[in-house]
């Protein structure tokens, strides 16, 4: 388990530790309905605003774009990325109570065989995504999360990873 916290704890901290990060991690991932997703052009990075749906053991993420954009562009000439998420309202307690849950991706476009499911946990999540859903030229992309990292207001940060969750 790879739980790094700034302070020194017992095992037993630990482990309430990792059941608390990836409770706050489902948590958010179900409460918000997108997120940023952070990709390498030529140019520099680029961020792209994202409908998305998740595996229940919060090892994959899943996209979809058409194929002629720039991220679709991107993810597969650079596989690594990011997406962000974060619970913001908009006043001044976000500097205490505020959370961001940055995932550490690398992305794989998904064939047609699997896709049919992936398509399905999409709709269940965001209905407005049909249209792009049946287009032919729709691209869909698992990305594999190595890593998350939660920041709690600016004093603590907690990273997780899903694959060492067994």
């Amino acid at each position: 388990m790879h739980i790094f916290i700034s302070r020194l704890m017992t095992k037993k901290e630990t482990f309430m530790q990792h059941d608390q990060v990836s409770s706050t991690v489902n948590t958010l991932l179900s409460e918000q309905v997108q997120a940023v997703l952070a990709t390498s052009a030529e140019t520099g990075p680029m961020m792209h605003l994202m409908a998305y749906a998740y595996s229940d053991d919060l090892r994959h993420i899943y996209l979809a774009s058409k194929a002629s954009t720039r991220k679709v562009e991107n993810l597969l000439r650079h596989a690594q990325c990011s997406l962000l998420w974060d619970n913001r309202s908009g006043h001044i307690q976000d500097h205490i109570d505020g959370y961001t849950c940055l995932a550490e991706c690398q992305a794989k476009l998904v064939d047609d065989v699997d896709s049919h499911v992936i398509k399905h946990q999409l709709l269940k999540r965001n209905a407005t995504l049909t249209d792009l859903l049946t287009m032919n030229d729709c691209c869909i992309f698992s990305l594999t999360v190595r890593q998350y990292n939660l920041t709690l207001g600016y004093k603590q940060t907690f990273s997780w990873c899903p694959s060492e969750a067994d």
